[in-house]
């Protein structure tokens, strides 16, 4: 059996919350197209992120290779944007050229970016039903404002925000009240599955960058 350790390196506390389940899930499936067998060990990376997102990929390579002994580091950022070039040309590109110059007796150098279309939250609303059965409402997608599919929405966390509000509207001031959205990150990171994300292109991509550093680890064939 081959052990692979895996740090996780995201923006902010909630979005570990959801995204390290996730992680795990798509990781699971992954390998099970691997030569071999292969164990997956998901580290949170908690470290300083500096003067910007070089440093903070630079700092969790660094950390996650001397503390954890890490084979492969997600770096996770929202696009921000309706596609993740920008995300990639400004922040992920420069990130990875900077890690190809260090040694990888400090550093942990196989890569694999994670990149929401505009932001974590647009993920969590790939189970509408579980958002609305975690809600309590009798209400559809269409009522709450959260119909169609979440990479087009321009503020998916609003979205889920304002869907709580409509959701919960008729029920009494204190039970109304008692449901954040950051009540929900490990919640739906526990009820969504990776079939649920398959027809986010995100996902794909994150998918594919996964696949290419097993590929480059020799722990999975090439398709080409």
């Amino acid at each position: 059996m081959t052990q692979i350790f895996v740090g996780l390196m995201a923006e902010g506390t909630t979005d570990y919350q959801f995204l390290a389940l996730i992680v795990e899930k798509a990781l699971t499936e992954i390998v099970f197209d691997c030569q071999g067998q292969i164990d997956i060990d998901v580290k949170k990376i908690d470290c300083e992120k500096g003067n910007g997102f070089v440093d903070f990929v630079s700092n969790a390579s660094k950390k996650g290779h001397q503390d954890y002994g890490i084979t492969m580091l997600i770096i996770h950022t929202d696009a921000d944007d309706t596609t993740a070039a920008d995300a990639y040309n400004t922040r992920i590109r420069p990130a990875l050229a900077f890690l190809e110059a260090q040694s990888a007796e400090t550093h942990c150098k196989h890569i694999a970016a994670l990149v929401p279309i505009q932001e974590t939250e647009a993920w969590m609303l790939a189970n509408k039903e579980a958002l609305i059965k975690q809600i309590g409402t009798k209400k559809n997608e269409a009522e709450l404002n959260i119909n169609g599919h979440p990479e087009g929405f321009t503020n998916p966390k609003e979205r889920i925000q304002e869907a709580i509000r409509i959701g919960r509207a008729e029920l009494p001031k204190k039970l109304r009240d008692s449901l954040k959205i950051s009540d929900l990150y490990s919640f739906l990171g526990q009820s969504i599955q990776i079939g649920d994300l398959r027809s986010f292109y995100s996902y794909q991509d994150f998918e594919h960058n996964i696949r290419q550093v097993l590929i480059d680890l020799n722990l999975l064939q090439s398709e080409s």
